[in-house]
């Protein structure tokens, strides 16, 4: 079987099919990082986010950024329709090993307005999930609560995972056959 996720992301739907007739011992025995459910919003970023100049370090040039306002990117509404719902497989993240997300040159890459090139980590150890931000310009936040750059935050199943305006889940791969199997039922 070849793995329904990838890093790339792929529509949660797609994934909800495909998934049907494969067990969970097939799916867990391919899939053993976790993964990040994004969560698509209603509506778009409210006026006002855009580029903002940020010099980069003292003295370098000033780079253009887009800033993102954590308490505006919470007010916009979740999505009822799934289609939209992508699904990234944190590749890497097993053993003691990590992944990168980021905008650009990472493992998983986001398009969402105000991620960073490299914006965080996900690290696996002792058999638990880590998220690690990398001082990216509008931070990293695990179930609504600013991650500390360079801080190790846990993350537990279900834990809301935000990313400049990229809103997700993170779920092991466990959990998310889990949820599969409710949304397959749901069709």
């Amino acid at each position: 079987m070849k793995s329904p996720v990838s890093a790339e992301g792929t529509p949660l739907l797609e994934v909800v099919k495909q998934l049907t007739a494969v067990s969970k011992d097939d799916f867990l025995l391919q899939v053993e990082a976790p993964l990040l459910l994004e969560v698509p919003t209603d509506g778009v970023l409210p006026a006002g986010y855009g580029d903002v100049p940020k010099p980069s370090k003292p003295g370098e040039a000033v780079v253009n950024t887009v800033a993102v306002d954590a308490v505006r990117l919470a007010n916009l509404p979740r999505q009822r329709n799934l289609a939209g719902a992508k699904v990234y497989l944190l590749e890497g993240a097993t053993g003691e090993g990590s992944c990168l997300i980021g905008r650009e040159g990472c493992v998983v890459t986001l398009s969402n307005e105000g991620v960073s090139r490299k914006h965080a980590e996900v690290h696996a150890g002792g058999g638990n999930w880590f998220l690690v931000d990398l001082q990216s310009h509008n931070g990293s936040y695990v179930n609504k609560q600013k991650v500390t750059p360079g801080e190790r935050v846990p993350l537990e199943d279900r834990c809301s995972v935000w990313l400049g305006s990229f809103r997700g889940v993170f779920l092991s791969p466990d959990e998310f056959f889990d949820l599969v199997g409710v949304l397959a039922k749901g069709k």
